[in-house]
């Protein structure tokens, strides 16, 4: 049967928006990182403003862009969606790329480099969840594109600035990093000095659209908080041999190939010469290490990663002139790779929707806007276990970092508990959530124990709140695998 292009893009986009949707469902149930961003999204969309009623340290664009499928329905599958359609447009990007670079450096068999660029990148799409990081890292992709173009124009600066602002508008740290670069740019490569003016122009519209909301809203002094002052109450202790040696076997050969590769590109860069193209690549690639601030972990040290695969694909990957691959061969085997792993994804999940034996199961029916994830059975039992006690008993404070699971399926939010971690809770928040905690009355708080001694978790904890409750307030029993406090009263 012959297709058509369009039938045959069509059917590539289809079947890779319905992998990289399942394996979130199927990988991210245990994830904490997911329902953070997943919950910021979903408040948005239930009318909540960030900073002042919810509590994000990072600039709001890819929680906002997340809320727009959960107002048709506040829904964890469509979020899941949402998220996938990023993903293709950011390996359509990388796609892309190759494809110029492929032009710049004459290489022969051009379909096949962008093939291999886009197996590896939905293959890391499907094996890690997508967050503010990678969503800034879609932006500096999109810079690359438009500065592999080599289009002088106003129009093109100005929309290299843009992007710069919304870069800047997804993760702060990284964002500032991105436009230095992009400004300087002009400076390091003798480019007409003019190009800063529109860059700086473009990057106004966006910062200014945004301090306007802040004004607007007034919840200036409330970004500034959560934002800037309190990410310095951060506590970060895991060091960088634990952090890539935290990982699965995946991960460590990840990290271990990227920081190889990247040490030596330093060395070519400083060293040797390396064309611009490389360098702009590499230039724009560092500035995603600052996602490293003010949490070091694996996840953050694989966002670079995705940044790098066109250059990856282009230096490492010698394709042989006598290899000819066509354009329809490539197309086809895409589409049979893809509707293959389709099967398997969508039979998966269904063997844990339909067996109630399995280690693996989905919620569904009663846990409001995380129906549809797929948990291991005991953080199931869990949660049913703290909706049962918190269906009885509506003044109860969950201080583990995993309240935002139990929230979610209750259809709750408590704005500083939903993400319990330090340096989460603004400028001076711990004291302020300490003084809460002591004028607090009829509440009960639920505290894990077991985790205060297991350095992955505790690094995190708020240790001052959780130590004064355990020290001054009453254990009445346990829920499941939490010691019930009450305060106190005379």
């Amino acid at each position: 049967m012959k297709l058509n292009n369009k039938t045959k893009y069509c059917l590539l986009f289809f079947f890779s928006l319905l992998v990289l949707t399942i394996l979130q469902l199927l990988n991210f149930g245990s994830r904490l990182d997911y329902y953070w961003n997943f919950n910021f999204s979903l408040q948005i969309s239930n009318g909540l403003i960030p900073y002042k009623d919810i509590s994000m340290i990072i600039t709001p664009l890819f929680p906002f862009i997340g809320s727009i499928p959960l107002l048709f329905s506040k829904s964890i599958v469509i979020y899941a969606i949402g998220i996938s359609l990023i993903k293709l447009l950011h390996i359509y990007i990388n796609c892309r790329i190759i494809s110029i670079l492929c032009n710049k450096y004459k290489k022969k068999n051009k379909n096949i480099y962008i093939l291999l660029g886009y197996l590896i990148s939905i293959i890391f799409m499907s094996v890690e969840y997508y967050d503010y990081n990678m969503f800034s890292s879609l932006f500096i992709s999109l810079i690359i594109y438009r500065e592999l173009i080599k289009d002088d124009s106003i129009k093109n600066n100005i929309i290299i600035g843009i992007l710069s602002g919304l870069c800047l508008l997804s993760k702060q740290s990284i964002g500032l990093f991105v436009i230095l670069f992009a400004l300087l740019k002009t400076i390091i490569f003798k480019e007409n000095k003019k190009d800063i003016l529109y860059r700086s122009l473009g990057l106004l519209i966006p910062l200014v659209v945004f301090i306007l909301y802040l004004l607007i809203f007034n919840i200036f002094d409330d970004f500034i908080s959560y934002c800037i002052l309190g990410i310095s109450e951060f506590s970060n202790h895991l060091s960088f041999i634990d952090t890539i040696f935290k990982g699965n076997i995946l991960h460590i050969l990840v990290l271990l190939f990227f920081i190889i590769y990247f040490i030596r590109q330093l060395y070519l860069l400083f060293i040797k010469k390396l064309d611009s193209n490389r360098v702009v690549i590499l230039y724009y690639g560092i500035s995603t290490l600052s996602c490293l601030y003010p949490i070091r972990d694996y996840i953050h040290l694989l966002v670079p990663f995705i940044t790098f695969i066109p250059l990856y694909i282009i230096s490492l990957i010698k394709i042989k002139n006598r290899i000819k691959l066509n354009t329809k061969f490539i197309n086809y085997s895409l589409i049979i790779i893809l509707l293959s792993l389709s099967i398997i994804t969508i039979f998966t999940y269904g063997y844990y929707y339909l067996d109630k034996s399995s280690n693996k199961l989905v919620l569904k029916d009663n846990y409001s806007s995380i129906n549809g994830m797929v948990v291991n059975s005991t953080l199931k039992t869990k949660i049913d276990d703290i909706l049962n006690y918190e269906n009885t008993d509506n003044s109860v404070r969950i201080l583990s970092n995993e309240a935002v699971i139990y929230h979610l399926a209750n259809n709750k939010y408590y704005k500083d508990y939903d993400m319990f971690n330090k340096g989460n809770f603004g400028d001076n928040g711990e004291s302020r959530l300490l003084n809460e905690i002591k004028s607090s009355n009829n509440i009960k708080y639920l505290i894990n124990i077991d985790t205060l001694n297991i350095k992955e978790y505790s690094y995190q904890l708020p240790k001052n709140i959780i130590n004064y409750i355990m020290n001054n307030f009453n254990n009445i029993g346990k829920i499941n695998i939490y010691t019930i406090y009450e305060k106190n009263i005379d």
